[in-house]
């Protein structure tokens, strides 16, 4: 126990030491694009936006979206797709990160809609992973695959590995949420492969967030701890606000299962204060949910109802009939375009089918026209003729008189 105790407090230094350096890092990258925001051209302008929104999802979703919406403004007045498709995505995640799903599920139908409309085959593919990202979140896992699977296809058409991991990785959250853990492990693994390869570290480090829910499912708790442990140490994850919160919060469920309820408060504290930093509403519902648990396992039931009133709350303001009727109604309005497109199509090929046909008939009256025309001619050539044959005739008897 010492020494899996002296590991974790290793890796914890590591972490944290790694981190700074990385967060100092960001925070000058931050700084420079912001600098050559101030100086860029207003049609340059959209693709900086949409990366300081990128840069910022995690760590300061409010203003992620902010910029986000920057870009949308200026990606549609320069009628630049590309960048309009990307802003939509972009601002839907942070979006996501604060909690917002109703904005965040129209963000990422209107990004489907543009990507779909002017042929912008990866960021189509992104759309359909973050919809089935946040169908996850609302718990509708067939929902989810239904989206995912049709972005495996896309994902197989262009060959993008970044993609490629991005969608095993919500393949394998969807399943294991449905509870079936081993087929869950084999889609972290392949994206995790994939990570590893591309060297994406932060994407490395959720992979194995992951890859440690799998294991706490399993009820291998030691596994679970160190590899929640890891991926703290993989690096480059301080600014993923949203994935430090969810990691410590999950330090707590392992630790109250491992009937160390002072631990446990430790953790879940660290992940409530992280969430809170941003906003992030599920993130603060998954927090006081832990702090439910753990007054539970202490007898404390006063404290504990208390927890349990305000996971309520936040659980009615993230899952709600409103939103349900607005995914609904954005669903419907997606359908009917996609309906009315497939309308307009069969519209324009009635319309070159019945052209073609009138040209079509309009050739065949002008040829039975020249047609009756060559008849009429050879009827009055036949009759000239004979007409021409008997005065001949007539002429040749005169003579001969």
């Amino acid at each position: 126990m010492h020494k899996i105790k002296s590991k974790i407090l290793i890796l914890l230094v590591l972490f944290l030491y790694n981190n700074e350096y990385v967060y100092a890092q960001k925070n000058n990258e931050i700084d420079s694009l912001k600098q050559i925001l101030h100086k860029a051209k207003k049609n340059d302008k959209p693709k900086i936006l949409n990366t300081l929104c990128w840069k910022l999802r995690n760590s300061y979703p409010k203003e992620s979206v902010k910029y986000g919406q920057l870009a949308i403004k200026l990606s549609k007045e320069y009628k630049n797709t590309e960048e309009l498709a990307q802003g939509y995505s972009f601002t839907g995640v942070a979006y996501r990160n604060l909690g917002n799903y109703i904005e965040a599920f129209e963000n990422y139908f209107n990004g489907l809609s543009i990507s779909r409309k002017y042929k912008h085959k990866e960021k189509e593919g992104y759309a359909l992973i973050n919809i089935g990202n946040l169908y996850i979140y609302q718990n509708l896992y067939d929902n989810a695959l239904i989206y995912l699977n049709q972005a495996i296809v896309i994902v197989n058409e262009i060959g993008n590995r970044k993609m490629e991991a991005y969608c095993n990785l919500n393949i394998g959250r969807a399943l294991l949420l449905k509870k079936e853990f081993e087929k869950s492990l084999y889609f972290f693994d392949i994206a995790l492969r994939i990570r590893k390869d591309i060297k994406d570290f932060e994407g490395q480090a959720v992979c194995y967030k992951y890859i440690a829910d799998a294991y706490l499912e399993l009820e291998q708790l030691d596994k679970a701890f160190e590899i929640y442990y890891t991926a703290l140490n993989t690096g480059k994850i301080l600014n993923d606000w949203d994935l430090y919160s969810d990691i410590y919060e999950r330090l707590a469920k392992v630790s109250l299962l491992k009937n160390d309820p002072l631990q446990s408060m430790v953790y879940a504290k660290k992940s409530l204060e992280t969430a809170k930093n941003v906003n992030n509403k599920f993130r603060i519902r998954n927090a006081y949910k832990e702090f439910y648990e753990i007054n539970l396992k202490l007898k404390n039931y006063k404290k504990a109802v208390e927890y349990l009133r305000i996971v309520t709350e936040y659980n009615d303001s993230l899952f709600n009939k409103i939103l349900t009727k607005k995914i609904s109604n954005i669903e419907f309005s997606s359908a009917q375009k996609k309906k009315q497109a497939e309308i307009d199509l069969l519209n324009k090929e009635k319309i070159i089918k019945d052209l073609y046909a009138k040209r079509k008939k309009e050739i065949q009256n002008i040829l039975i026209v020249i047609l009756i025309l060559m008849i009429i001619l050879v009827i009055l050539s036949v009759v000239f003729s004979r007409k021409l044959r008997k005065n001949n005739k007539i002429l040749n008897k005169q003579k001969k008189k």
